[in-house]
């Protein structure tokens, strides 16, 4: 039995937490607000095994700096965040061709494709009302809209995704709270959703607390290499404490820690909103409008549209004018949409590729990273785990490591 840290309790800190401690290691998982309190609590609630795009694309740079120059559009740039951007932004770029696109999706159908299988063992059956197996649909405005995912639906195609073309009709009936004027859709029914992204985290982490995990509420404030020997410390505000392994899965907070030991990694936060909506006839199942570019989901509390992805750091306030465009776009889609309930930002903290990393820190074989899965925490939280514990264990599970490693980006 190893005594364990896990730096973060969001949906991926959690998870590891809980698979590790059902393994039999002693876990501590460390966080200065509790479960879910960050970039879980707001995301969509996405769980797609096939989620497998990365945010990159071609030509996505010059598309980002029209819109940003527009006021308008999914990605922004804020100006003065640029110099420090300019290499992850580089690397952002490389990754929207076609080999980098190949990449990306490769990994993520590793590291994705049994999500939902994943959580169903991960919760149990008495959290059965935190899974939707429901399905989702692409729904497209135009022929063109269609035409222009054409790479997308070729990738989840040559990984097995099952899809199933509808004529605008079919969706219309499918999902009557739709608005018509649609010009076909896709349905993936292999997909689904959690109703209550913040619940499920709670749920996990209570799991893995009733299970003899610790759950600290302190920040860390520095990772402590053990002098000429194995293991790693780390000093919170309860003081230090050694353990044989520490796993970082601080999200956008985790340079903080790493940069001092020289295991820093291009991470960058993708600000993202949401709004949570009210609508009389909520749809059965989480609806993508490509054209849109944002995500719709229905909540316990409401219809929750994420959307907007903003390169601007994580100390520029909120610019909650975004909210207009999220409701906007709901609008143009759904039928009497009303007045917003909540609206959100959070720091999504991604890799340039889209792929987090997840592999021993360089130099330091106690430490181990679990960090920057961008907008698909949600869908890629079970399978980090797991890799996580195969690392540890050493030995070779589904998920093959090397999609993963730092080792990509030196």
């Amino acid at each position: 039995m190893a005594r364990i840290a896990v730096i973060g309790a969001g949906i991926i800190g959690s998870s590891i937490t809980a698979v590790l401690q059902r393994e039999g290691h002693a876990v501590t998982c460390f966080d200065p607000r509790g479960p879910g309190q960050a970039a879980s609590f707001g995301n969509g609630g996405s769980i797609a095994p096939g989620s497998i795009a990365g945010t990159s694309g071609p030509g996505i740079l010059g598309d980002a700096i029209r819109w940003s120059l527009a006021g308008d559009g999914p990605l922004r740039l804020h100006w003065p965040r640029l110099p420090v951007a300019a290499p992850w932004l580089r690397r952002f770029a490389r990754a929207g061709r076609p080999d980098g696109l190949q990449g990306t999706a490769a990994a993520l159908h590793q590291l994705h494709r049994s999500a939902l299988t994943d959580y169903a063992q991960l919760l149990g059956p008495g959290r059965a009302d935190l899974l939707r197996t429901s399905g989702q649909l692409y729904v497209y405005d135009s022929d063109k809209a269609y035409e222009k995912d054409a790479p997308g639906r070729a990738l989840r195609r040559d990984h097995g995704v099952r899809m199933t073309e509808l004529t605008a009709d079919e969706a219309l009936e499918m999902e009557p709270s739709l608005r018509p004027g649609l010009a076909r859709a896709l349905h993936l029914p292999d997909f689904g959703q959690t109703p209550n992204p913040g619940a499920l985290v709670r749920a996990i982490a209570e799991d893995a607390v009733r299970d003899g995990a610790r759950l600290v509420t302190t920040c860390i404030h520095k990772l402590l290499p053990v002098p000429g020997g194995r293991g790693m410390g780390l000093l919170s505000d309860h003081g230090e404490e050694v353990f044989d392994t520490v796993v970082v899965a601080a999200g956008i907070w985790s340079n903080r820690l790493l940069k001092p030991l020289g295991a820093a990694v291009p991470l960058e936060s993708l600000r993202g909103y949401h709004a949570t909506l009210e609508l009389p006839r909520m749809p059965g199942q989480p609806i993508y409008p490509i054209a849109e570019k944002i995500m719709a989901t229905p909540m316990e509390d409401g219809l929750r549209v994420v959307g907007v992805v903003e390169v601007a750091g994580t100390r520029k306030p909120p610019e909650f004018s975004n909210i207009d465009r999220l409701t906007g776009a709901a609008r143009r889609i759904f039928r009497d949409v009303g007045e917003a309930r909540s609206v959100w930002m959070g720091h999504r903290p991604a890799m340039p590729d889209s792929v987090p990393v997840i592999c021993r820190a360089p130099g330091h074989p106690d430490l181990v990273l679990a960090l920057g899965h961008g907008q698909t925490g949600m869908c890629g939280a079970p399978g980090t785990a797991n890799l996580v514990s195969d690392l540890l264990a050493g030995r070779q599970g589904r998920i093959e490591p090397h999609h993963f490693d730092i080792a990509r980006f030196r």
